[in-house]
């Protein structure tokens, strides 16, 4: 593993773990704002410089990050419950390719994959899978 891959996984920790006590600390702007920040920053790191370039820049990604930018802008601007919320649509739009691999790989870990079998989320993990793409 190459030492940005190490700094983009610690990066994203660290930004989920700003963004979690943004979260507790009643919506704090400025917690949020840090959190998006790195996690954004680690995400690049992890995939690497080019490849987010091109992940991000690509034609059928253009409108759903343009929503998920537009979303940490109006965190920063301190207009944090929308913000959150366009963020958070915006980042499903974007990622949503990698739910069913994600889901997938998570249902081989001993503990989750054993929640992800439950009779209800069992049927929600499904769903999900079968998402279309852009």
């Amino acid at each position: 593993m190459q030492d940005d891959t190490k700094i983009g996984i610690g990066l994203m920790v660290a930004g989920a773990g700003f963004f979690f006590l943004g979260v507790m600390m009643f919506m704090d702007p400025p917690l949020l704002g840090i959190g998006n920040l790195m996690f954004v920053t680690g995400t690049v790191m992890t995939m690497g410089y080019r490849r987010a370039w091109n992940f991000f820049k690509a034609p059928k990604r253009r409108r759903t990050v343009a929503v998920f930018v537009l979303g940490i802008v109006l965190v920063l601007a301190r207009w944090v419950y929308v913000g959150i919320l366009v963020e958070g649509y915006g980042g499903f739009l974007v990622f949503k390719d990698f739910i069913p691999a994600v889901i997938g790989y998570l249902r081989n870990v001993p503990v989750i994959g054993t929640v992800f079998n439950l009779p209800g989320i069992r049927d929600v993990t499904r769903y999900l899978q079968r998402l279309p793409g852009p």
